[in-house]
């Protein structure tokens, strides 16, 4: 991950782990070389991500005030970890927080972060076990639990995950690709009031093409009946990949310290059933 620019005496760094566990801080001015005796880098925290490593990339967060960025990693069968980063561009040698959630599941969670500006930053990271869970933490410290979509019971229950999935946040709503529903969290309609969840079957259309009135029939190029084939690019566009081998979640390694976030849940989802795909010449049809 490219990092912004960084008080110190290198302002241009880069942070990057792998399945080792060892995290690597670079000038990517002048990354060092390659020497078969030791690694020229600005940095290197050695068993830093613990379980089996990071096979995903880490995210970023600043508060604006002295010595306060954090750059957060969730390897597999590890928690949630974040890292300070120092005014004089070194990187704390341990975690700072740590989740009490372990992700469990293959290749972990690749965390996104969402902020007002330096304020309200909330790290997001997928389980993708059976069924895949949504988390939401305090990005100053991420033993403060802020939401899982466990915690409602049936209500925001995901469906089974998919390795690499990555959070997506935009206009206030966390988008989550599972095996085959895209799902939208946001605050809730009514206060949060319980909302029983009813996924309606999905209709795929050639653009251009209509449904009929009761959502079910098809015109305007073939036959009522008529099966198309989709390309398997579909729910790949929408960072949805077909995954196999998962594994449920393990139990939480530590209490959990717990903050909710209000009203937030699921709000709307579309399950594309067995399709696994979208194109630009393909239109979603919601049955009525």
């Amino acid at each position: 991950m490219l990092l912004p620019d960084q008080p110190g005496p290198i302002p241009h760094l880069l942070i990057m782990a792998g399945k080792e566990g060892t995290i690597y801080l670079i000038d990517r001015d002048n990354m060092g070389k390659f020497s078969p005796d030791f690694d020229s880098v600005v940095q290197e925290v050695p068993n830093a991500i613990l379980g089996w490593g990071s096979y995903g990339t880490p995210a970023y967060f600043s508060t604006g005030a002295p010595d306060q960025r954090w750059v957060y990693f969730a390897g597999q069968r590890d928690v949630l970890r974040a890292f300070q980063l120092f005014d004089d561009g070194t990187l704390s040698t341990s975690s700072t927080s740590q989740s009490g959630d372990e992700f469990a599941a293959p290749h972990g969670a690749t965390p996104s972060l969402s902020a007002n500006g330096n304020t309200n930053g909330i790290v997001w990271a997928i389980s993708p076990g059976i069924p895949a869970v949504l988390y939401a933490y305090d990005a100053t410290n991420v033993a403060i639990n802020l939401y899982d979509s466990s915690q409602a019971g049936r209500r925001d229950q995901l469906d089974p995950g998919v390795k690499f999935s990555v959070p997506t946040i935009a206009d206030g709503k966390v988008f989550v690709g599972t095996v085959d529903t895209l799902s939208v969290f946001g605050l809730l309609p009514g206060g949060g009031a319980a909302k029983i969840r009813s996924r309606k079957p999905v209709t795929l259309l050639p653009h251009g093409w209509s449904s009929g009135e009761d959502g079910r029939g098809i015109s305007g190029g073939g036959n009522a009946e008529s099966s198309h084939s989709v390309p398997e690019s579909f729910l790949r566009a929408l960072c949805v990949l077909c995954g196999e081998g998962q594994e449920a979640n393990s139990p939480q390694r530590t209490q959990r310290a717990q903050r909710r976030i209000p009203d937030f849940g699921l709000i709307s989802d579309l399950d594309f059933g067995l399709a696994r795909a979208v194109s630009p010449d393909y239109l979603i049809v919601n049955h009525r």
